[in-house]
């Protein structure tokens, strides 16, 4: 048996992948059109995501991108399928100029990092290594050479992030109180 190479672990706060580059007003229906919702099976989601912009989304994302847009990317719609999509594709997050507020919100309630970064978002092109640490707050194209500060979200956001999503918070948060739903 030939003995296997090391892999790097990284902290659990750093994400790193290939920027895969979208433009600007990047809506809803666009990551994942409206009649694969009415019964979204992991298989639809994961086929259908993003393909109105690029038919071969799908295979590109199975490698574990990064997507970075430009301004309001994700507006348009409360569905949460669109966040599902991207993540069961394989997005491990998103750097964005701004979000749709509904999207951004779904995104953190689903535990999707999301990261307003106009420098990193300005110097990125498709398949630039690119580099986040949540721990910190930064945004790094190692490719480009860029690394900045993205702009913070609240305490509670980021505690929401590191859990997982808003129910493995609530789960956790509750534990810790005691709190039961039997109580």
């Amino acid at each position: 048996m030939s003995p296997t190479k090391p892999t790097r672990q990284l902290p659990a706060s750093l994400i790193e992948g290939s920027a895969y580059r979208l433009g600007d007003f990047i809506d809803a229906d666009a990551i994942i059109p409206v009649r694969y919702c009415t019964r979204p099976t992991t298989e639809t989601l994961t086929r259908r995501c993003l393909t109105q912009i690029d038919p071969d989304f799908p295979a590109k994302a199975r490698r574990g991108l990064i997507v970075v847009a430009g301004k309001d990317f994700g507006r348009g719609s409360a569905n949460e399928n669109g966040v599902r999509a991207l993540q069961l594709s394989g997005v491990k997050a998103i750097i964005a100029f701004s979000y749709g507020l509904l999207f951004k919100r779904n995104a953190i309630n689903l535990g999707l990092p999301v990261l307003e970064c106009k420098e990193i978002v300005e110097n990125s092109e498709s398949g630039d290594r690119i580099e986040i640490d949540l721990e910190n707050w930064v945004c790094a194209n190692i490719t480009a050479g860029v690394e900045s500060a993205a702009t913070p979200l609240s305490q509670i956001e980021r505690d929401i992030l590191a859990a997982g999503g808003a129910i493995e918070w609530i789960r956790h948060n509750r534990l810790e109180s005691g709190f039961s739903s039997r109580s």
